[in-house]
């Protein structure tokens, strides 16, 4: 950590990095994806600022720099280039934030910025670049890429990958993470030993071949009899 930090405070899950813009989270030895190299970075993020430096790497001229303003999120380049998006913060709330850069000599408007699981982008209010991202300077989460414009508020479950991811992930994500979400559900009911049916009572016709499937309460994957003995010409 540079400054600061506390990473103690509650999360969407588990603790979160809290921020009161004197300090930042430096991933030491750490550059992040550089030159035109696919990227995705996720987050989630709480402030009550209209604008902030949310992470970044790279140089003045050439970074990755992730902020938001009062229009939404963003991402800049340091070469002219900005990728906006156009989604409302409110003011102290979570917010997901998904943004995903194909690489592979892809201009910045092929980056897609996802809020909240939808996709955002504002073409009118970005301006094209070349994503060529210097590999110098250290990540930097809270803040500019250089450390300085440190934010104020939250951030959580940050992740940075290699690969470029479409929408399906950006809204799985947010749906499965979110407070309440219903993406996952589980029930607990197969801890518990299954339980078959307390009365069974079978007409049989003598000669006449007949199946009958009977089911415990959970299911299981097999049965035995372990007392007893079924009727003569039942198997």
């Amino acid at each position: 950590t540079e400054g600061s930090v506390s990473l103690g405070d509650p999360g969407v899950i588990g603790k979160s990095l809290s921020l009161s813009s004197s300090g930042n989270l430096a991933v030491s030895g750490y550059p992040g994806i550089s030159s035109d190299q696919p990227r995705t970075v996720s987050l989630w993020m709480k402030s009550v600022d209209n604008s902030g430096h949310l992470s970044g790497w790279g140089d003045s001229s050439n970074k990755w720099a992730i902020s938001w303003n009062n229009q939404g999120p963003r991402v800049d380049t340091g070469n002219g280039g900005t990728r906006q998006g156009s989604g409302p913060l409110v003011s102290g709330q979570w917010h997901h934030l998904t943004i995903s850069y194909p690489g592979s000599g892809s201009d910045l408007n092929q980056t897609r910025i996802y809020w909240d699981g939808s996709l955002v982008d504002a073409p009118a209010s970005s301006i094209d670049a070349v994503v060529n991202t210097a590999n110098l300077n250290d990540l930097r989460i809270g803040s500019s890429f250089d450390g300085t414009n440190r934010m104020s508020g939250s951030i959580d479950e940050y992740r940075i990958s290699s690969k470029s991811r479409g929408s399906a992930w950006a809204v799985y994500e947010y749906q499965n993470q979110k407070t309440g979400g219903s993406l996952l559900t589980y029930d607990l009911q197969y801890l518990t030993a299954p339980v078959l049916p307390s009365d069974l009572n079978l007409s049989l016709v003598q000669g006449i071949p007949f199946s009958f499937q009977i089911r415990s309460l959970p299911p299981a994957s097999s049965y035995v009899i372990s007392s007893g003995s079924l009727p003569s010409g039942v198997s």
